[in-house]
């Protein structure tokens, strides 16, 4: 078997699930084609897209799966019987040994992965076990099946190897001065991990040239805008510090060193620059609309029982695009007044501007007017927020990503991972035609994980860039109770 894949399980009976063209949608969410196939060789058969993990049951007989449906993430066992859901995302699913439970790691907010420990059981009844945790990453099912094993960090220290029972007790296994791992458990109780290194490198681009400029400041930076015209940056960063929560800058880009203005997950900047929108991770039903220089942070709450998923500040400055979700409904998206509070929805039922992180894609067009909706399903709508009719928008493929308007409202900057590299095309909204205007790719290749986060301005001059490497040491360990 030569297949360019990532292995998900191994079940008893010699079969392997796989993920094909695995791509990461955000920094620790890769997606993937689901196949599996003879350990020993024989032909793929392929069977689910937009999977993120997957596990074998006892019996090797059936998958359960977590996967994105409609931008939502689904824990599915059979495929297609929804056990759980979630606005955030869902990572390293395990099956109890008895087969009657699958743990994993609930991550609330798409592409972090804080989160905390689950238990759901075939019935879909669901329990939090422990967290939440600043990182966590990594887990299995001690051999007995009393307890669930993980790899978290509570803030002030690299993760650590820790088990909670099935009545949540929770103990630290194992602390290191380094970065920890879960990969597996055997049987016999051996314990196979890895040590990590992360570096995330943040740089800005000419389009015309190609020409790069490292812009690395921070240990953990994630870039989340580029202003108009391309003279600053806006930046998060993950530093482990007193707190869990992010720390917000603004760098300019002639290589000024980047100036804190808060905290919050940055969505992007005003069109003047003189503003930047954030959502409270460990409150998300508060957004914050923070100056850049002079002025006073504002706050405001999202529709009761709703939190927020993304936000992108209208031209006028007095009233924001906002996408939103409850508990166990869809997205949902509206024009919220800055003043009032007032929410008005817009478009149809089951349609919402896509959001990855904080981050509208594309936010509000250049002159207010227009927005992006999607049904989940790779279909898109030019949406008049004046509530007009929408129409249909061609030329969107699948697993492509509409990044920012281009010039006006006919025109998007549409984005493609290939590897570790991005392709931007131009695609005009009445008639689909479609035009290269830059290939991204990354000078130094080395220890890349997935493709690189972009952000582009307007008029395409100039864009900012994330890439994110990890460098990792696999060890077997015994002994460990």
């Amino acid at each position: 078997m030569n297949l360019k894949a990532d292995v998900l399980s191994v079940s008893p009976r010699s079969e392997v699930a796989l993920s094909l063209d695995r791509i990461f949608d955000a920094t620790w969410v890769p997606t993937g084609r689901l196949a599996k196939a003879p350990l020993g060789g024989g032909a793929t058969r392929e069977l689910l897209d937009n999977v993120t993990d997957a596990d074998w049951n006892a019996e090797g007989s059936d998958l359960a799966v977590a996967r994105r449906v409609n931008g939502q993430f689904r824990l599915e066992y059979p495929p297609g019987k929804v056990l759980y859901e979630t606005s955030g995302y869902i990572s390293d699913l395990r099956f109890s040994p008895a087969g009657d439970q699958i743990a994993f790691l609930d991550h609330a907010f798409f592409g972090d992965d804080r989160g905390h420990v689950s238990v759901v059981d075939l019935q879909g009844q669901c329990r939090v076990l422990a967290g939440e945790f600043f990182s966590e990453q990594g887990l299995a099912w001690s051999p007995k099946g009393d307890e669930i094993w993980f790899t978290g960090s509570e803030g002030g220290e690299p993760s650590a190897l820790r088990a909670v029972d099935l009545r949540g007790r929770s103990r630290v296994v194992v602390a290191a001065p380094i970065r920890m791992h879960l990969q597996d458990i055997a049987a016999d109780g051996k314990v196979l991990l890895s040590s990590e290194l992360l570096r995330l490198q943040i740089g800005t681009a000419d389009s015309k040239t190609g020409r790069q400029h490292d812009m690395t400041a921070l240990q953990w930076p994630a870039i989340e805008g580029i202003s108009e015209n391309g003279s600053m940056i806006l930046l998060n960063s993950f530093d482990i510090g007193a707190d869990t929560n992010y720390r917000l800058y603004v760098q300019r880009t002639d290589g000024s060193a980047p100036v804190q203005i808060g905290v919050g997950g940055g969505t992007g900047f005003s069109r003047d620059a003189k503003w930047v929108t954030a959502i409270d991770p460990t409150h998300p039903e508060k957004l914050l609309i923070i100056p850049t220089g002079v002025g006073e942070t504002r706050t405001l709450h999202a529709p009761q029982d709703q939190h927020y998923l993304g936000a992108a500040l209208l031209p006028n400055d007095k009233q924001i695009l906002i996408s939103t979700v409850g508990t166990g409904g869809a997205p949902q998206s509206a024009v919220q007044d800055l003043a009032s509070g007032s929410v008005r929805p817009i478009g149809s039922a089951g349609r919402f501007v896509s959001t990855f992180v904080g981050r509208m894609y594309p936010g509000p067009s250049l002159d207010g007017k227009y927005c992006i909706l999607t049904d989940g399903k790779d279909h898109y709508w030019l949406q008049p927020l004046d509530g007009t009719q929408e129409r249909e928008i061609p030329g969107i493929n699948a697993r492509e990503i509409p990044l920012e308007w281009h010039d006006d409202a006919n025109s998007l900057f549409i984005s493609r991972s290939i590897g570790s590299d991005v392709e931007i095309t131009t695609l005009n909204l009445t008639t689909g035609q479609r035009k290269l205007w830059t290939h991204f790719s990354p000078a130094d290749r080395t220890a890349i994980v997935g493709s690189s986060s972009i952000v582009i301005t307007p008029d395409g001059g100039h864009y900012g860039y994330m890439v994110q490497r990890v460098y990792s040491t696999l060890f077997l360990v015994d002994g460990l109770r």
